[in-house]
């Protein structure tokens, strides 16, 4: 994450205590993410308990130049101006999406949050848990997948199964789907219907499917016996 040059002095002019801040992300983003890890930051700063960020998501539809910059800096004013209204809440975002891989992540902080230097250890802080909830993302996809890949096998009788092949075209039908399901509840923790499985009828597109119904202990149970094979 670095900082815009063109934005890096923008600041409310409001109440003293409100801050906007914009910093540049470049490269792969996920944004739902980057929304727990914004949700944890604030919860650390809360200025009272109904405090929780809302991370809004807009397509930038100006083009490079004067024009994207006037778009930033409308963006920018309207945030500020939005969390000096809310005091319930210490820190409000907004990402701009120019694309897949360039971002531009609007923060807005008042209270406790935008004390005298609060802004590095805000953005210290969110580069370390993003990068580490990000990193614990991919270890479960890739833990679900290997699993998933493991269980169609039994249930299709078959040596191999890449992530984009179709379950019923390998073979599968109703009865299997069934009996696989019941499998993923039985391995996994998380109820799916059949239903899911016809809809995303390869590991790519049923692992995150899975994740999403499972709790934090299905979760956390299946990274563990991960690490431990990792270490044995």
């Amino acid at each position: 994450m670095d900082q815009l040059r063109f934005l890096d002095q923008v600041q409310h002019e409001g109440p003293a205590d409100g801050v906007s801040l914009a910093v540049r992300i470049r490269g792969a983003l996920d944004a739902h993410v980057l929304a727990t890890v914004l949700r944890e930051l604030a919860s650390r700063h809360a200025v009272d308990d109904l405090a929780e960020p809302v991370l809004q998501v807009h397509d930038l539809a100006a083009p490079p130049g004067d024009a994207r910059e006037a778009e930033l800096r409308h963006h920018v004013e309207a945030l500020s101006k939005e969390t000096a209204a809310a005091r319930m809440s210490s820190l409000r975002a907004a990402l701009l999406r120019h694309d897949d891989e360039d971002h531009v992540l609007l923060l807005a902080v008042h209270g406790t949050a935008a004390g005298p230097g609060s802004y590095d250890a805000l953005l210290d802080g969110l580069r370390t848990h993003y990068e580490a909830t990000a990193g614990a993302v991919d270890m479960l996809c890739s833990s679900l997948e290997e699993t998933l890949t493991a269980i169609w096998c039994e249930v299709l009788g078959v040596e191999e199964v890449g992530p984009d092949d179709n379950f019923f075209l390998l073979g599968g039908h109703s009865l299997l789907a069934t009996r696989m399901m019941l499998t993923i509840e039985e391995l996994l923790g998380p109820k799916v219907s059949v239903r899911t499985l016809f809809e995303n009828a390869t590991v790519g597109r049923l692992a995150p499917r899975v994740g999403e119904a499972m709790t934090e202990a299905d979760r956390a149970r299946l990274l563990s016996v991960f690490e431990a094979t990792a270490q044995a």
